[in-house]
């Protein structure tokens, strides 16, 4: 069966460790309404929700979750390959954390100047 999705392949995933979306989404740190949404493909998973799947599930193939390509559960030559990419997405999460709280800093100091105006 090919699974032409990411929203595809987590359902799946979560299918064959016969877990419930509650059970599923408590493990990888999400709320459960966020895979009913993935379900409906109303969303796509997040960058941080593929990262705690292959962080929480070491067996599964960041490969074959991403692309589709390949094993669901890897093989030993795959870690450098999960390895890599694992640390791209911890760069990629650490960014977008702190472009975040710079954003809010400057909405903050924006709020405090406009407050001391009036």
């Amino acid at each position: 069966m090919e699974l032409t999705d990411v929203n595809e392949r987590v359902l799946y995933l979560m299918q064959h460790l016969e877990l419930s979306k509650t059970a599923f989404a408590n493990a990888i740190g999400i709320n459960p309404s966020v895979l009913s949404h993935i379900a409906s493909k109303r969303n796509k998973p997040s960058a941080d929700m593929l990262i705690n799947i292959v962080s929480v599930y070491t067996q599964v193939s960041a490969d074959w979750l991403l692309t589709g390509k390949g094993d669901m559960v890897k093989d030993g030559n795959s870690n450098n390959i999960l390895g890599a990419i694992t640390e791209l997405f911890n760069e990629l999460s650490l960014l977008n954390d702190v472009n975040h709280q710079s954003v809010s800093l400057r909405l903050d100091t924006i709020k405090n100047k406009l407050l001391n105006s009036v």
